[in-house]
């Protein structure tokens, strides 16, 4: 939300606890009127600071609202100080032990046309093997348009298909859990920042060329496309809380 949509009051409250950082999470509780989102008293805010100096806000429930994933993605390119302080929201997620399990690998430029021929010599290889790869052909188009991919991997973690003591599956599935939080967070600042993402998972289709390419020997839990939308998605049907929420 542009801040002369603000209030002055709050305008004037979010510099003060956010400071000059680039980026900031942070809860407001303002007292009388205010013009947060609509919303009356309470706002979740996002703070950012963009590259060119201009501030801007938007409610985290705006955000959550209006992401879609998207699958049409404009040329213009991605600054490097914008694709960092989107990692640098996905590194404030919580993870169990405070174990920070993830690692980012992006991809751009020149690199995205190899990228995807490693995706589809992989797909290939999968399909030769009569393993099905759903939509992964179709999620190899996406990266191919895409400005940025990013790869997000568990260091701790092992390939799919290696045995696992019991101890080590649950680890791995606390750690999976806060690779997601971290891409979560990815996802809400990069629309908070004007972008659009994709969270692939069909990346485990070529899952071994792919982590081969990257020289990463450890477990890929997903990718993340991003870039500047050139589609408007309506948003899919969900189920309702009712339909997915007990009460005790």
């Amino acid at each position: 939300m542009p801040a002369d949509e603000w209030s002055a009051a709050a305008y004037s409250r979010c510099r003060t606890i956010c400071g000059a950082g680039r980026w900031k999470p942070l809860s407001l509780t303002l007292t009388g009127p205010s013009a947060i989102g609509g919303y009356s008293e309470k706002g979740l805010i996002w703070y950012i600071k963009s590259c060119n100096g201009e501030e801007k806000y938007m409610d985290v429930f705006q955000a959550i609202n209006e992401r879609r994933s998207i699958r049409r993605f404009k040329s213009d390119p991605v600054s490097t100080d914008i694709i960092r302080t989107i990692i640098d929201a996905g590194i404030k997620a919580p993870s169990g032990k405070n174990r920070q399990p993830w690692e980012f690998v992006v991809v751009t430029g020149d690199k995205r046309a190899e990228m995807v021929r490693v995706m589809r010599k992989g797909i290939e290889a999968s399909k030769a093997r009569n393993i099905g790869v759903g939509s992964a052909e179709y999620s190899a188009n996406v990266m191919e348009q895409a400005p940025v991919t990013i790869f997000i991997f568990n260091p701790n973690g092992t390939y799919p298909w290696e045995r696992k003591s019991i101890e080590r599956q649950i680890m791995e599935t606390v750690d999976i859990q806060s690779v997601g939080a971290a891409i979560q967070n990815m996802i809400l600042a990069a629309q908070s920042l004007g972008l659009g993402s994709l969270w692939i998972c069909d990346v485990f289709s070529a899952y071994g060329e792919l982590c081969a390419w990257l020289k990463k020997d450890c477990q890929m839990v997903a990718a993340l496309a991003l870039g500047y939308v050139d589609e408007n998605p309506p948003m899919r049907p969900r189920k309702s809380i009712d339909e997915v929420t007990q009460w005790f």
